[in-house]
């Protein structure tokens, strides 16, 4: 694995692991059926846990506005970061963090829905942007 590679997947670890401290501060529950225990981490997949009670693995992703998402954790906090600091043009987050301009302009969309959301799954998210605005990130 080259350094940038090393890189990014370091930053990347960390940004979820961000995500997930502020989804589970009382630890983690299952997004589909709230269960809080019986929850166990995947070994063999980074980031993925599995719910006893209803057999299903997920991730800080589902059920929120980064649900579906193949975009790095990093990218999204550094697209949080890019709009508070002003930025609006999606080609502008496209080439600042390295995704399409399609992609780019889903991100600004959902970091919109979420920073307005009132459903519960969002709340982490809500929080996140707070923090970045306010400068206290990752």
């Amino acid at each position: 694995m080259n350094d940038s590679k090393a890189q990014e997947q370091f930053e990347n670890t960390i940004a979820r692991k961000w995500f997930e401290r502020l989804r589970w501060e009382d630890g983690v529950s299952c997004p589909t059926c709230h269960n809080l225990h019986g929850i166990y981490a995947r070994n063999c997949l980074e980031g993925y846990h599995r719910c006893q009670e209803c057999n299903r693995d997920f991730t800080v992703r589902h059920h929120s506005v980064m649900r579906s998402s193949h975009v790095p954790y990093y990218k999204w906090v550094q697209a949080i970061e890019w709009i508070r600091d002003g930025g609006s043009m999606k080609s502008e987050l496209a080439e600042k963090i390295g995704v399409t301009k399609t992609t780019a302009s889903r991100l600004i969309k959902r970091i919109e829905d979420g920073k307005v959301s009132t459903d519960q799954n969002n709340a982490f998210f809500r929080e996140a942007v707070r923090l970045i605005n306010e400068g206290e990130g990752i």
